[in-house]
């Protein structure tokens, strides 16, 4: 048990209550809104995805997986007194005197808790007037408390619903205003609940070890994976987990299934591959500038990939690489090159079709072509979106489409409606269309809802 019951970090748990009893609302001289008393919570078993859980890593669970957890009556009884007092947010973010939350603010929990099983109330008021108007109107009338919990893996059942683990020590942070509540209809003003998992909405950081971790996974994965399977998303698999054996799980769980035939990922032997990459990483020692900006130079590209991965990988594979660069010199072919050049990939072709894995030299090559030619990309990317949004770190993107995209996102445009291709020339017509991101003017917000003027064409553009 205490194995599982790590350091505690936050969950927000959702439920709503109903607004729906006139007798216990009143509004004030100062226009707020008092509910003398109201369901918080209730007992019951609710799904959680395995991110949303405290100790996800280290107890080893699927980040992008329903578990259901029990939210007992023994719990909330004990917890209580725990949301006295606490504030009303109009999100569901983590509230605290040292980072107060002021412009999410919308009001507080009293301090009248009562267990009255399954519910959990107390009293509350709203002091916003914007909140109140989307109480009385029906648009946020729902609950959901944030606190945070012990995950016990103890299953059960109760009323006959299985459950994965049990709430333990439950502390109240907050209380929000949310559209559906995971405790349902009869808790009004109660508990969020997610459609899907969680999406991480910043741009994903890996420091020099985790970028060690992700090209000794890239080189591992890519001889093993069936021929329309390259690795994806690297980036954010291995930012997601610290230890090289739960990477290896995670690995095996996503990639298991896109093996070429006769291939298997052995999880002991790439967590070993893996541990051994971060071992001969420096640890981190300083803040890379991001004020001094990073260019691709077609005339010494050696040199700029020196500058572009210096810190972020080992400094034997940089030396590598640079001598491989720097002895090739093979950014100008003449003709004759280039047809000795295609020779040997067709060759290389047809002995790929007979064996299970290319030998260490083809690879060894291919990783080296596949450098240069990937952070010229992103280099180009980074350089094109800057007008946009400003300096971005290309080493925090898997490919050039990823950064585009990020762009996109940023300035309001839904990407799921576009193919991956269209990318490079939306966000050339953005950059052409709009000031750039360094001069000083307003910062509008409005999202870009309609493709009109330049982009009028872009819903005829089919891809093939």
């Amino acid at each position: 048990m205490a194995a599982q019951k790590k350091k505690a970090t936050r969950n927000w748990a959702g439920r709503a209550i109903a607004f729906d009893e006139g007798s216990r609302r009143r509004i004030d001289e100062n226009g707020y809104l008092h509910v003398s008393q109201t369901h918080l919570t209730k007992e019951q078993v609710a799904p959680y995805y395995g991110y949303e859980i405290p100790g996800c890593e280290e107890l080893g669970l699927d980040p992008d997986r329903i578990y259901y957890g029990y939210r007992s009556g023994e719990e909330l009884e004990k917890a209580r007194d725990m949301f006295n007092g606490m504030p009303l947010l109009c999100i569901h973010k983590q509230d605290g005197a040292a980072n107060p939350l002021k412009e999410h603010r919308v009001g507080s929990i009293g301090t009248t808790s009562v267990w009255e099983s399954p519910y959990l109330d107390n009293a509350l008021v709203v002091t916003d007037a914007w909140a109140i108007e989307q109480i009385n109107s029906g648009k946020l009338k729902e609950i959901s408390c944030g606190y945070f919990f012990d995950p016990d893996f103890t299953p059960g059942e109760f009323n006959g619903v299985h459950y994965d683990f049990v709430m333990r020590n439950i502390r109240g942070n907050h209380v929000a205003l949310v559209k559906e509540g995971r405790a349902g209809p009869d808790v009004y003003v109660h508990d969020a609940m997610p459609s899907k998992p969680k999406k991480v909405q910043k741009t994903m950081q890996l420091n020099r070890k985790q970028v060690a971790v992700r090209a000794t996974l890239a080189a591992y994965l890519k001889p093993r994976l069936a021929m329309d399977a390259a690795p994806a998303d690297l980036t954010k698999l291995v930012g997601s987990y610290k230890k090289p054996s739960t990477l290896a799980r995670a690995v095996v769980r996503q990639y298991g299934n896109k093996l070429a035939q006769d291939m298997e990922i052995e999880p002991e032997e790439l967590a070993e591959l893996m541990e051994a990459a971060e071992e001969v990483v420096e640890p981190e020692e300083v803040v890379v500038d991001n004020d001094d900006e990073m260019t691709y130079d077609e005339e010494n590209s050696a040199e700029s990939i020196r500058a572009m991965l210096e810190g972020k990988v080992p400094d034997e594979v940089l030396e590598l690489i640079v001598k491989a660069l720097s002895a090739t010199a093979a950014d100008e072919l003449t003709p004759e090159e280039k047809a000795e050049a295609d020779r040997l990939e067709k060759e290389r072709l047809e002995k790929e079709k007979g064996a299970p894995a290319m030998d260490a030299n083809t690879i060894r090559a291919e990783a080296l072509a596949e450098s240069k030619a990937h952070f010229k990309s992103l280099t180009e990317a980074g350089g094109k979106v800057r007008s946009l949004i400003g300096d971005v770190d290309i080493m925090a993107f898997d490919s050039a489409e990823d950064i585009y995209g990020h762009a996109l996102k940023q300035k309001g445009v839904d990407i799921k409606k576009y193919e991956k291709a269209a990318f490079k020339g939306m966000v050339d017509m953005l950059a052409n269309q709009q000031p750039s991101a360094f001069t000083k003017t307003p910062t509008m917000d409005a999202a870009i809802t309609d493709l009109e003027g330049p982009f009028a064409g872009l819903k005829n553009i089919k891809l093939n």
